[in-house]
């Protein structure tokens, strides 16, 4: 039977062996980038709405939700107003996402699946042009706007 102080001793071995190896893996990776993993080059392929949009990244097509805000709903708005700033939003972002400069980066998924990611067109991030167009507002997560009453 092995004793638990000699278990602890392995574990301790196999996470500092872990560290060491994670720290020699970003050295060499900032010295040699051209030996980091690529991620797969992608583009919208669709706008659903004003912060939800399709990736589709390596030929797969998966849904995206734009972080660090959130636009009016169009396809299950609460009111009418909802709607129509929704539309309004919706448009707006095809019209950002049209530039050639599209800078788009992945930052995990959602409770649904889809992933969470950010857009900068022309190094200006498009929920901040939302936002500062009163097409949407800034949201970091938690109780979702209830557009319906703030309209």
């Amino acid at each position: 039977m092995v004793s638990m102080s000699l278990l602890m001793k392995r574990y301790n071995y196999l996470l500092y062996t872990l560290a060491t190896l994670g720290v020699l893996y970003a050295v060499i990776i900032s010295r040699y980038p051209e030996y980091a993993p690529k991620l797969p080059e992608c583009y919208i392929g669709y706008v659903y709405d004003g912060d939800t949009v399709e990736l589709i990244c390596d030929g797969i097509s998966q849904s995206a939700r734009l972080i660090g805000f959130d636009a009016p709903e169009t396809r299950d708005a609460s009111c009418p107003s909802e709607l129509a700033l929704g539309n309004k939003a919706t448009q707006r972002l095809r019209q950002i996402l049209n530039s050639e400069e599209l800078q788009i980066s992945r930052q995990g998924y959602d409770k649904y699946g889809r992933t969470l990611a950010r857009i900068w067109v022309d190094g200006k991030d498009v929920g901040q042009i939302l936002i500062k167009e009163k097409l949407a507002r800034r949201y970091l997560g938690g109780s979702r706007i209830h557009w319906c009453r703030v309209l």
